[in-house]
Parts: C-alpha cells; sequence; structure tokens
C-alpha cells in the first residue's frame, strides 16, 4: 500500500490552488513560470558554476552545494516513489489569459508530471539558497539566511500559484532539503573535511538503487547512479586539489 494512500495524506489537499483560480490575473500566473526557476535544477547548476568560476577561494564549497544537489535529488525522487502522492489537478489559470511571451513557458511549467509529495523544486531551493548563505563571503549572516527565506518562500509559493503542488508539498520540500544539507555537506565537513565533496557525490549512487526499487523506473535510476559517478570520478581527477 502505497503511503499516499494513508489517513495523514488527506492533508494534502490543504492548500492555495482554489484561492489563486479566483485572484491570480494571466500576468502573474506567467510571473509565477518565470520564478518558479529559481528552484529548478538547471538554475541550481548554472548558478553554482558561476559561483565557482567567480569565487576562488569558495570552490570546495561550491563543489560541495553541487555534490549535496545530486544527494538531495536522489533523494526526494526516492521519496516521491515511495510516497506515489499524486499532484493537484486544477490549473489556476487557462494559459490562454497568460499573455503571449510567458504563455510557452506557464503551459511547460504547468504540465509538471510525476508525483507530488515533496516538492523537488522547494528541496533544490531550500538546498541550494540555505547552502549558499552559508557559505558566501557576502553581507552579514543574518542578511544572507534572511536573502535565503526570501528565496526559498518564492519558489515554494510559485508552486502554489502554477497548481502543480498541495501546500503540504512545499513545507515538506523545505525539511528535505535541510536534511539533504546535513547528511552530503554538513556532516561529511564535520567528519571528512577532506573528503566531504566526494562524500557528496557518491551520496547520490545509493538513492539511484532505492528510487529504482521504489519506482522500478530503471532508466533515470541509471540516469541518476552515472550522473553521481561521473561527478565523483571528475572531482577526484581533477576538482579534489
Amino acid at each position: 500500500m502505497a503511503l499516499s494512500r494513508l489517513p495523514l495524506a488527506t492533508a494534502r489537499s490543504v492548500g492555495a490552488v482554489e484561492f489563486l483560480e479566483r485572484v491570480l490575473p494571466g500576468w502573474a500566473a506567467g510571473l509565477m513560470a518565470v520564478l518558479t526557476q529559481l528552484g529548478d535544477f538547471w538554475f541550481l547548476t548554472v548558478l553554482l558554476g558561476l559561483c565557482y568560476w567567480r569565487l576562488p577561494a569558495q570552490r570546495v564549497d561550491v563543489a560541495g552545494l553541487f555534490a549535496t544537489a545530486l544527494g538531495g535529488l536522489g533523494l526526494y525522487r526516492t521519496l516521491k516513489h515511495t510516497i506515489e502522492a499524486p499532484r493537484p489537478t486544477t490549473v489556476p489559470v487557462d494559459p490562454s489569459e497568460v499573455p503571449g511571451l510567458l504563455r510557452p513557458l506557464y503551459e511547460n511549467a504547468i504540465a509538471a508530471g510525476g508525483f507530488g509529495f515533496p516538492s523537488g523544486h522547494a528541496t533544490t531551493a531550500t538546498l541550494l539558497y540555505v547552502g549558499l548563505a552559508v557559505v558566501l563571503p557576502v553581507g552579514t549572516r543574518r542578511q544572507r539566511f534572511a536573502g535565503a527565506g526570501v528565496f526559498i518562500g518564492t519558489v515554494c509559493f510559485s508552486r502554489l500559484a502554477l497548481g502543480v503542488h498541495n501546500l503540504v508539498d512545499v513545507l515538506a520540500g523545505i525539511p528535505t532539503g535541510l536534511l539533504a544539507l546535513a547528511l552530503f555537506f554538513w556532516l561529511p565537513a564535520q567528519y571528512a573535511p577532506d573528503r566531504r565533496v566526494t562524500v557528496g557525490f557518491a551520496a547520490v549512487l545509493p538513492f539511484a538503487g532505492l528510487y529504482y526499487l521504489a519506482s522500478g523506473g530503471a532508466q533515470t535510476a541509471v540516469e541518476l547512479g552515472v550522473l553521481g559517478l561521473v561527478a565523483l570520478v571528475v572531482w577526484e581527477q581533477f576538482g579534489a586539489n
């Protein structure tokens, strides 16, 4: 029996989709499709790549965050296919109401497939922006964490506004992202500081196996495993020093 069929799962019906359906104008829906990219894995990759390039003194930490993101990817995908909670079916705004330039992006965003719990975007945003708040030498610690909270809140709200997640999904994504940070970033730094990036990259490998057991998705499991393995080898050969 999938966990989504347990009585506790009825809480997933609590969300903002019905409310947003009444108040969200088309241009705002298009804006949500833009802002939700802040929690997408492609954006994480580009942002961390720029940080790695522009901040040589923080390269090990930035590489560690990317390793954490791979581990987090395996973690939330495994959870999704273990719990098997469906996404909402209501579309808050009809695509025809979204301005032309934003409509393709909006249509792509609301077409999100797969299971909904926990939110992958909320997970990714949490581990990315909290992680950057920890490692970046910009502003004060309070300012960095306040900024992280704004970005995470923006991504979470965008997922609700687009109708692709319920409230519980995005709320669960936040502790999932924090758990990924603890497992793949903080713990390796405490107990294996010279190997923390390697530990993080390797973390995705067992989750690839767990994902396969949970979903039977051999292709995605192999993709996860290969991604982690390639990153591990590249770091060992070119990045460890």
